[in-house]
């Protein structure tokens, strides 16, 4: 095979830039600081790169969304905290109104301060966090409950609605607590927009108590059925009304009763209303008294449950916090250069550059006119 100049000149000028190439690239890695920066670098590199990255961004996402519910579940949290206060302060004036001894001035005064209590309420009802509403669903917009001159009602179909929130892969936690939960049903099921929750109602029958001083006293063992029937579960608190067919004493109208729970459901026919077995007498206040400490109950049972979230969010929070590392030593290793190495590979490259160019000078140097003679 004949060998030309040309070839030769060609030959070595692919040389050449195959050198400049491989320095270009090592480079680009200084420059960059990334052993990858292009796919067809390292194909199967790169989609491990891509892979640690949607990774990473999901984590972030994760992240942003448990402070947003950590934020919105210590909001509850710290309305919880202060309705707890308020029902044990309601408590207290319905307990110190059962002694007996409170005059009439007295007990205006509690009914007062009962008022101001539910307004607590419904202001606590009301709670909002960065402009939106905690306690009314995804109705974020619209306050649970409305009050206009002693009259309060709840906004529609607050009861079931959750706002959820990934924190996870696979992972889903609601953050909200309905109105329902807190403040009990609407009193007006068919139309909550015209019920009232039934906590405020409780105490909005202590402030009618304490207004008329309506403390009540033990009587017969009676109850007014209307038609002489209805049934009724153990522990059931019922009124009698004040116009009763069947009552053993009509005088007794007015008080409250509760079914005996070593009977069951008591079919109140004419035979049976009348029978003392079967019923104990409990005082208005009495019945409120209960309801509180039922409300109280809740309240207490809700905020465990709040709690448990923010304590789940927060054990979520680290976990990602961790995993954020890991994913940020794993995406170094992956893609990032030795700079101390890599430096020394551009100055070996420079090195074959530079003796290819002077090889090369070598290769083109004799011409024509040094063999003129």
């Amino acid at each position: 095979m004949r060998i030309t100049n040309n070839m030769m000149i060609e030959r070595m000028k692919g040389y050449i830039n195959d050198n400049l190439l491989r320095m270009d690239r090592l480079q680009n890695q200084l420059a960059t600081g990334k052993s990858i920066n292009k796919a067809s670098d390292d194909p199967v590199g790169c989609a491990r790169i891509m892979k640690i990255n949607s990774d990473m961004l999901g984590n972030e996402q994760y992240t942003r969304n448990i402070n947003d519910g950590l934020a919105w579940l210590e909001a509850t949290e710290g309305s919880l905290d202060v309705l707890t206060n308020i029902l044990q302060r309601a408590r207290e004036i319905a307990v110190r109104s059962a002694n007996g001894v409170q005059t009439a001035s007295d007990t205006q005064k509690m009914a007062e301060e009962v008022h101001q209590i539910i307004e607590n309420v419904v202001g606590i009802a009301n709670s909002t966090h960065n402009g939106r509403y905690l306690f009314s669903g995804y109705q974020t917009d619209d306050p649970l409950v409305k009050s206009s001159n002693k009259n309060y009602n709840m906004v529609p179909d607050p009861l079931v609605e959750k706002m959820e929130y990934n924190i996870g892969a696979d992972d889903i936690i609601a953050v909200n607590v309905t109105g329902e939960e807190v403040f009990g049903p609407p009193t007006n099921i068919v139309a909550p927009e015209n019920g009232v929750p039934q906590l405020i109602q409780d105490l909005m029958d202590l402030e009618a108590f304490l207004n008329a001083g309506n403390f009540g006293a033990v009587g017969d063992y009676d109850y007014s059925t209307g038609d002489g029937t209805q049934t009724i579960s153990a522990g059931q608190i019922v009124y009698n009304e004040p116009i009763s067919t069947h009552a053993t004493d009509p005088g007794q109208a007015g008080h409250y009763y509760r079914a005996l729970g070593n009977h069951g459901s008591i079919d109140l026919s004419a035979e049976d209303y009348g029978n003392p077995a079967r019923w104990e007498d409990v005082t208005p206040i009495g019945v409120s008294i209960g309801t509180i400490d039922a409300h109280l109950e809740n309240v207490l049972a809700v905020r465990a449950e709040v709690g448990s979230k923010i304590n789940r969010l927060e054990l979520v929070q680290k976990r990602l916090e961790n995993a954020e590392i890991s994913l940020t030593k794993l995406l170094s290793s992956t893609q990032d250069v030795d700079m101390a190495e890599t430096i020394m590979d551009l100055k070996n490259q420079e090195n074959v550059y530079n003796a290819s160019l002077a090889g090369g000078a070598r290769i083109i140097q004799p011409t024509l006119v040094d063999f003129l003679g």
